[in-house]
């Protein structure tokens, strides 16, 4: 995905200033998209989810400038909108992981290349932790070293490799419009929230005005009440 002077001035045009607001934040990300596109990819198993992850994280970390951190924020997102998973071409298409099967490739890539845990990637898997064990065995014995540890860091680089290539990202465009809707809703809540709490200081603010005019009420009345009282 590449970004360009040309696209900067047509997002610039949204009076709301949402679609230029996600255009930089897009820009700020632009070398290490694929990979953050991908790790909500393999994580979410769908790539509608993948889209929608993706742009919560950017949006919730605009800033970020450790690919890594970024990467696990937006493996912890994916994690929270799992749903029906489809198999991944994008997996099956990667030449890093050898003769895997599809199941075995997507349990490596969660554990070595995404960094999640045995348990985060049996949730994301829908299986045991013992089911993912066995297949973090069977990615680990594939590969020609003598010790194990060498075999565990030789499937992190080449997980990582996979992620870095990564999947196809979607449109520029797509991105942009779907984060300056959300940027347009978290304004619109921000709204409401500042309403809300700006009623129970008008409410406290009416009260303190109806006690203070009781008071001079009745103190106008218990000093007309001596004034009889002297005559």
């Amino acid at each position: 995905m590449s970004t360009s002077v040309r696209s900067r001035k047509y997002y610039t045009s949204d009076e709301s200033g949402n679609s230029a607001q996600a255009f930089t934040i897009l820009s700020h990300y632009s070398k290490a998209i694929k990979e953050l596109y991908t790790t909500c990819l393999v994580v979410s198993g769908s790539h509608q989810a993948a889209r929608e992850c993706l742009c919560d994280c950017l949006i919730a970390h605009p800033h970020q400038t450790d690919v890594r951190k970024m990467r696990k924020l937006c493996a912890e997102i994916a994690l929270k909108h799992l749903g029906p998973s489809v198999e991944i071409d994008y997996l099956n298409d990667a030449p890093g992981l050898g003769d895997l099967s599809y199941e075995v490739r997507r349990c490596a890539m969660l554990l070595y290349g995404c960094g999640l845990s045995v348990s985060q990637a049996a949730r994301a898997l829908g299986l045991s932790k013992a089911a993912v064990r066995e297949m973090d065995l069977k990615a680990r014995a594939s590969l020609k070293c003598p010790k194990d540890t060498s075999r565990r860091r030789m499937l992190a680089i080449l997980c990582r490799k996979e992620l870095k290539n990564g999947a196809e990202v979607p449109e520029e465009a797509y991105l942009v419009r779907t984060m300056a809707h959300k940027l347009e809703q978290q304004s619109a809540s921000s709204r409401v929230q500042s309403s809300s709490s700006g009623s129970p200081s008008l409410l406290f603010s009416f009260l303190f005005l109806l006690l203070l005019c009781a008071g001079i009420w009745l103190s106008a009345v218990i000093f007309h009440y001596f004034l009889q009282m002297r005559h």
